[in-house]
């Protein structure tokens, strides 16, 4: 009970860790994806470029979801306190 606190940042932390890199991840696909246009100069023909790397971008997702989904499941639950008290009777 006394680690309550760190276990919270920590999962707070790796959080916002795993966010972070997941939105640079994305963008990496995005702008891999318009081959150096940047995304200010992007033409008519360049659309469907960027609607082709979108579409990796969900495949990503999915991926990443599968990945944290795994990684849920393989979570062993331990309850936080001790022995639950005996339940009270109603009168």
């Amino acid at each position: 009970m006394h680690q309550l606190g760190i276990a919270t940042g920590t999962l707070s932390f790796f959080r916002q860790l795993g966010g972070a890199l997941v939105v640079a991840i994305f963008a990496a696909i995005v702008l891999a994806g318009v081959h150096g246009a940047g995304l200010e100069r992007l033409s008519a023909a360049d659309t469907t470029a960027l609607a082709a790397s979108f579409r990796w971008v969900f495949i990503a997702a999915a991926v990443f979801f599968a990945m944290s989904l795994l990684s849920v499941m393989m979570i062993k639950t331990q309850p936080l306190r001790g022995p639950a008290a005996a339940p009270v009777s109603k009168p």
